[in-house]
């Protein structure tokens, strides 16, 4: 206790607070997130396969803005997920400089099975708040959220 009689938790900021409880969601969470499916999906191709899911196809040049990266970065990505037969590079009949890439089969099946993991994963951290303050909580995460990415849901990826 300070000469006050506050806690440090109650010394702490907003920011500080909020800063913290991300930071600490983030690094106990995320590893569950992904770890869990056995297919070896990091966060960013996960990530990459749910919006090319939602678009149906996307240019590269697309992912490297979206992930705020360099192209080349995400061409080390999707030549990884390429390999693994999760997606595949097509001429854009549009524009014959761009590629696009597409969910195989196996990817759509994969990127289903790593959802559902990841729904259970987080389902199992929510289900210890109860549902009023879930709500509450989740209203407010979703304006943060939109608020940070320009009022837009650019970058969503949110279910087909």
């Amino acid at each position: 206790m300070s000469d006050q009689g506050k806690s440090a938790e109650e010394e702490l900021s907003i920011a500080d607070r909020f800063q913290r409880a991300m930071f600490t969601t983030a690094r106990r969470l995320g590893p569950d997130l992904v770890q869990q499916s056995k297919l070896g999906i990091t966060a960013n191709q996960f990530f990459i396969l749910k919006y090319i899911s939602r678009t149906g196809s996307c240019r590269l040049a697309q992912l490297a803005e979206l992930m705020e990266v360099k192209p080349s970065a995400i061409t080390v990505i999707i030549d990884r997920l390429e390999s693994n037969k999760l997606v595949v590079r097509q001429p854009d009949s549009t524009d014959r400089r761009a590629i696009l890439v597409h969910l195989t089969d196996y990817g759509r099946k994969a990127l289903k099975l790593v959802d559902e993991i990841r729904k259970e994963q987080i389902n199992k951290y929510l289900s210890k708040i109860e549902e009023k303050e879930l709500l509450m909580f989740l209203d407010t995460f979703e304006k943060l959220a939109k608020d940070a990415s320009g009022g837009t849901d650019k970058g969503s990826c949110s279910a087909p």
